[in-house]
Parts: C-alpha cells; structure tokens; sequence
C-alpha cells in the first residue's frame, strides 16, 4: 500500500525502477561532470589535495560554479532560458511595464479628476523629507 515502501503507487502500479529500498539511482552528471561527491567519497578520492571540512567547502563552491557554467553552456539556446535572462528581453518587459504603469496612473488621475503634475507635486520618495534621491 502507499507509504509501506514496497516499490508501489498508490493504484498499485510499480515504480519505472522498481521502487523500493535500496534502489537508490545517483543522479547523471552534465556533459561528463563527475558525479557531486558526498563528505566520505570525497575524502576516499585519489586526487584530494585536502581532506579537511575547508577542503571539501572548497570543493563544493568549485563544483558548483563548473556545474552553472556547464547548465549554461548546454541551456543557453533554449527560449525558456533566454525568456528569463536576456537583458534586451528583460528590458522590453520592463519598458511594457513602465508604459502599463503610466497608462494607469493617467486613468486614475481622470478617474479621480486630478490634474496627474498637481497631484504628484508634494509627493516625496526619499525616506525623510529633505533627502536626495541620489
């Protein structure tokens, strides 16, 4: 049954692996990246300089940045990912917001029946009066 570990969804199918305990599959590294080595393995490895927390510390951030410089190397075509971090993209959304945003705020002033320049006058976006917005 569900949560009895025996390899089953609840319907009663059987996992795409089998399921169970034990069957625990790593994770495929990218591009031929070693597998990310826990504390023990790390220590076991032939070519550790420095076994010591601080080393394996050093080993984590390095490994880390190889694995979003390799991510990016074999993701970077993908639209999904030029939708997120494409500056001229990211840019264009921005300049789509700031327009929605003025077309807003005049709606409201004609809605309120302001005058948009008398209204905005005494507004102040520093965090106390008198400071500049540099």
């Amino acid at each position: 049954g569900y949560g009895q570990g025996n390899g089953r969804h609840r319907g009663g199918q059987r996992f795409r692996d089998g399921g169970g305990r034990g069957k625990y599959r790593k994770p495929v590294p990218l591009n031929g990246m070693d597998a990310f080595a826990n504390y023990p393995d790390f220590c076991r490895r032939p070519r550790n300089n420095d076994p010591s927390p601080a080393g394996y510390a050093a080993y984590q951030t390095d490994y880390v940045n190889r694995l979003s410089e390799v991510f990016f190397n074999e993701h970077w075509r993908y639209e999904w990912l030029q939708n997120k971090y494409d500056p001229n993209q990211q840019l264009a959304k921005i300049a789509a917001g700031m327009s929605r945003t003025v077309a807003a705020a005049g709606q409201l002033a004609d809605e309120m029946g302001v005058d948009p320049v008398a209204a905005v006058r005494g507004a102040c976006l520093a965090s106390q009066k008198g400071e500049d917005l540099e």
